[in-house]
Parts: C-alpha cells; structure tokens; sequence
C-alpha cells in the first residue's frame, strides 16, 4: 500500500500545507494532537497526530483505522515523502539546516540555521504564528 501522492516541493508550501491539515486535525474530534511522542498513533478510535502526521492523515489520506504507528520513515511512502514528514518535523523543532538535508538540497546562506518554533502545548496560537512567520521567511526568498 505505497502512498504516491505528491506533496509541494517548496519549503514554504509544504509548511503551509502541513499548517493547514493541523487546523483540520484540530477542529475534528478524530484526532488529538500529539507534537512529542508520535506520528501516527490510533488509540481507541482517536489519532494523536503531529505536524508531519496531519499531513498523513489529512492529505495522504491514511486510513484512521491503521493499526498501530506509521513514521515518516514507513515504507507505505515513497522515499520523496518519506523525506518531507521528515523535513516537516524538522522544521517544527526549529532546525532549519536539517530540514533542507531531508530535502536533499542546500540551505540558501540568507537563512538561519535555527528558528525559534515555541512549543504547541505551552501555546498553540503561538507555535502556529511562528509557522507562519517561518513561511512567510521561505517565500520571500522564493523557497
């Protein structure tokens, strides 16, 4: 069962992707937010799912009936998605050198190597606001 949808291949769009399937997971009693311990994790029928993992449920569609975790590096992805989950979680935590790595190319010189994301659980509105911000600083500089 490989997952061969595409996903963005820009930074920026990839984020506000993943920024936009949250708010679904958020606003849907299915899912609960888990941005620390897993990817994907179904427990008596809720999902706690974080940023990489809304963006399973929501546009790769994975079924909230999977037993068990699935991870970015789940082989049900190809290897081009396998690497954005990890770039997005990447880029939630901050670490901006390591989510342009996932996406096998260079991180341009204007941006910092790290990004101050605060925590979603200490402040949703505010982790989200600086999502936000790190995509608008993406698309400014045409990434």
């Amino acid at each position: 069962m490989k997952k061969t949808i595409k996903l963005p291949d820009t930074p920026s769009q990839l984020l506000k992707l993943a920024l936009t399937d949250l708010k679904k997971c958020e606003r849907s009693k299915k899912f609960k937010i888990n941005m620390n311990d897993y990817w994907y994790y179904q427990n008596k029928n809720t999902c706690f799912v974080c940023l990489a993992g809304a963006v399973m449920v929501k546009s790769l569609n994975i079924p909230t009936t999977y037993e068990g975790n699935i991870t970015p590096f789940s082989l049900m992805f190809d290897e081009n998605i396998r690497r954005k989950l990890r770039a997005i979680n990447s880029f939630r935590c901050g670490d901006i050198v390591m989510a342009y790595s996932h996406f096998n190319r260079k991180m341009p010189d204007i941006l910092p190597k790290e990004f101050l994301i605060r925590d979603y659980y200490l402040n949703t509105r505010e982790f989200k606001k600086d999502i936000q911000f790190l995509i608008s600083e993406l698309k400014k500089i045409g990434e």
